[in-house]
């Protein structure tokens, strides 16, 4: 719990040099950053506060698209799950295209991916699975 609090708090340091303000001089934040810090993942909203996320969630101008993928896809792997949400999101949304990037928090790797690569990701990702 103390290692949250650094990170948290490490993070408002860098936070408060990020704002912006409107023209009442209220500052405010144009993004919504997720952090994942070993099991748990966490949203920043746009005014600071942390909220630890239960099950699943999304930002950003493709987020209601995302969700709805999401809701759809509980029991298959993670990494098809947010595929597919970005792949509804990009269908739907001119904000959001590949490449995915997913970060494995476990190993330290991330997987860069494109549409042409897409499928070969995931049939990849069982496979590893079933020899396991």
């Amino acid at each position: 719990m103390e290692d949250r609090a650094v990170l948290f708090n490490n993070y408002k340091k860098y936070y408060k040099e990020g704002l912006q303000t409107d023209d009442k001089y209220n500052p405010y934040m144009e993004s919504e950053p997720l952090f994942v810090y070993q099991d748990s993942l966490f949203i920043i909203s746009q005014d600071g506060t942390v909220i630890e996320v239960d099950d699943c969630c999304a930002v950003g101008s493709g987020a209601s698209e995302a969700i709805g993928s999401l809701s759809s896809t509980i029991g298959k792997s993670p990494e098809e799950r947010i595929i597919k949400a970005i792949k509804a999101s990009a269908a739907h949304d001119i904000y959001v295209d590949y490449p995915i990037v997913l970060s494995d928090t476990e190993n330290n790797e991330f997987s860069i991916i494109n549409e042409v690569e897409e499928e070969k990701f995931i049939n990849n990702k069982k496979n590893k699975k079933g020899k396991a």
